[in-house]
């Protein structure tokens, strides 16, 4: 879908080029795009175990960046203990 979504433009003049994926972070781990460098944005929940609960987005991603975290403290989200679980499915 990406590639014939990209069929008329002109890679050439971009720098950058940022595909989103806005469905689940476990069905995006799947696909190939081609891209260089893959980056995770995810909501600190609650879910002290969402890294382990959903390691094929973290084994594939170059880059995890936690995201609302002003939110952290009212979902008593424990930054620390994700970054531990992210450590811990990285192959």
């Amino acid at each position: 879908m990406v590639c014939s979504a990209l069929a008329s433009w002109n890679l050439a003049d971009l720098h950058y080029l940022f595909i989103e994926n806005v469905g689940n972070l476990i069905c995006s781990a799947s696909y190939d795009l081609g891209e260089d460098l893959r980056c995770v944005l995810f909501f600190g929940n609650r879910r002290r175990r969402l890294a382990v609960e959903i390691s094929p987005i973290f084994n594939t991603a170059d880059v995890a960046h936690i995201t609302q975290l002003d939110l952290a403290a009212a979902v008593e989200f424990d930054a620390d203990n994700a970054r531990a679980n992210i450590q811990a499915v990285r192959l």
